[in-house]
């Protein structure tokens, strides 16, 4: 036998030992149900699901059929009940690496972080700024609110219920939760003001957006991604790479702006108080050994960790927002109830200019407590949840899983559940597409089961840090629109608000157009 054929030969053996032991540590996955039936051989089904855009319908009607574990590809589950996420989120799986694609200016922040323990580090330095405790009690937070509520927002929504001509309210709400996320992190002097500038507001939107349609290939193509920039070639397009470098351009001001007033040191007004970013800051310098100050490395960390927030926070509230006024603007009955549970506590409003009221923002713990206005951003983040895509994990690398009937799930298996399909069990959500805020009045055992299915937010240890602040902001924006505003739904038809299919949840045709009419 010549050399050329025993190389032939022992790589055809090295083949089918890789081949068997691939195999045989997947053997265990075997007994779960297949979302496809190429599902079990190839990842290529997934990758075309997710190319196409129709990802969470396509696990949706898999769960649907197949149960609550099912396998979407050779290494690839979803889980969709309450008990596996608490097993999978509550039970120290790390993140996939598919997190990668969050990075800012190249760099991890404390969502993209893999493993617990960077995560547990930027958290223990931010978690105090964003507790329950301390959104409510914040005299910065009040004055900013206060400021882009009464002095932003609500002019521009009394002088179109004056004209009588139709809003766009899409990008005015995310527009308003760019601004009330900037202020918090850099002081208002410092953030954006996208509701009254609007070429700017497109400006910044657009840049951002703009980036949303490739997010296939950040997110599945990591690999191939960087081996074809290695050669000088990029998958996204020029226009898009720009976007993303203006965007984070802008970011990157808005840190500066902070740096700038922190660095002049002196009084600055409760408004100006930049608390997230001077919460960072100074929690970073804290564990340095000398005085150096904050290297060029840490400081880009702390641009990828605000460039986080801002994206987060301006895109769920802002879409949340967004569909609540899309529901609630079908049903007259709807707002008529909100408005008078408003109103039946004449102290949380007060009046400002032109004889708009607007809820007093020092008593956002008795706002907090209104039942009907906390079940209608309760529906509206179950019904069409933000972030409604996969939160991808890692099955443990040194012990096997066990979710439900399945023993024995090897490590390093990719593993997702998603608000999209665990707020769609119609066992728990009856009439699960039906905007319905009564279901969340109803006391008893299932109101206890809904609260245990609901994940708007996520759960665990890094579940999302800014729900306290997203919740705050969209009771605070709802009741100032339906203290003072009927709204009717014009020139936009459900396809238009048909939510894309994607990671987040933005309207197919991107706008909402919508006719107010001052109380």
């Amino acid at each position: 036998m010549t050399d050329s054929s025993l190389l032939v030969l022992a790589a055809i053996v090295l083949l089918a030992v890789s081949l068997h032991r691939r195999r045989t540590s997947l053997k265990a996955l075997d007994s779960i149900p297949i979302a496809h039936p190429l599902c079990g051989l190839s990842s290529l089904v997934m990758h075309w699901v997710r190319f196409t855009g129709h990802e969470n319908r396509f696990v949706q009607a898999a769960h649907e059929k197949y149960g609550p574990v099912v396998r979407l590809a050779p290494r690839e589950l979803s889980v969709n009940s309450a008990e596996g996420v608490r097993v999978v989120y509550g039970g120290g799986f790390e993140k996939h690496p598919w997190y990668r694609s969050f990075f800012n200016v190249g760099r991890p922040n404390m969502f993209s972080t893999y493993t617990f323990r960077p995560h547990a580090d930027r958290k223990r330095m931010l978690s105090h700024v964003y507790s329950k405790s301390f959104i409510q009690g914040s005299p910065a937070l009040k004055q900013q609110s206060t400021q882009i509520l009464h002095d932003r927002l609500l002019p521009i929504l009394q002088q179109a219920a004056g004209t009588g001509e139709a809003l766009d309210v899409h990008d005015l709400l995310l527009a308003s939760a760019m601004d009330f996320v900037t202020a918090f992190l850099f002081g208002l002097s410092s953030s954006s003001n996208l509701v009254e500038d609007r070429t700017r507001r497109q400006a910044i939107l657009s840049a951002y957006q703009s980036r949303l349609p490739y997010a296939y290939y950040a997110q599945e193509t990591q690999g191939v991604m960087d081996g074809l920039q290695k050669i000088g070639f990029n998958i996204l397009p020029a226009a898009v790479v720009a976007a993303t470098e203006q965007f984070e351009a802008w970011c990157i001001s808005m840190v500066d702006g902070a740096e700038e007033k922190l660095h002049r040191g002196g009084h600055l007004d409760a408004a100006d108080q930049a608390v997230v970013y001077g919460q960072l800051r100074d929690a970073m310098l804290k564990t340095k050994k000398d005085e150096s100050g904050l290297t060029a490395d840490e400081r880009m960390d702390i641009v990828s960790e605000m460039c986080d927030h801002i994206i987060a926070g301006h895109e769920t509230s802002g879409i949340a927002l967004t569909y609540l006024v899309y529901e609630m603007s079908k049903n007259r009955d709807l707002q008529d109830a909100l408005r008078a549970e408003l109103t039946s506590a004449p102290s949380l409003l007060v009046e400002i200019k032109n004889k708009l009221r607007a809820p007093d923002v020092s008593l956002t713990k008795q706002l907090d407590a209104l039942p009907f206005l906390d079940s209608v951003i309760q529906e509206i983040l179950r019904l069409v949840p933000p972030i409604g895509g996969p939160q991808t994990r890692l099955t443990p690398s040194h012990r096997p899983t066990k979710l439900g009937d399945f023993d024995e799930i090897p490590p390093g298996i990719r593993i997702s559940a998603r608000a999209y399909c665990l707020h769609r069990n119609p066992a728990v959500f009856p009439d699960p597409d039906r905007f319905n805020p009564y279901r969340w009045m109803e006391p008893g055992e299932h109101l206890k089961e809904m609260k245990r299915w609901f994940w708007a937010f996520g759960s665990g240890g890094r579940m999302c840090i800014g729900n306290n602040f997203a919740i705050q902001e969209l009771k605070l924006v709802t009741a100032a629109l339906y203290a003072n505003f009927f709204t009717e739904v014009v020139e936009t038809s459900a396809q238009d608000m048909q939510a894309t299919d994607s990671y987040s949840a933005y309207p197919t045709g991107g706008k909402l157009m919508v006719r107010l009419r001052e109380i």
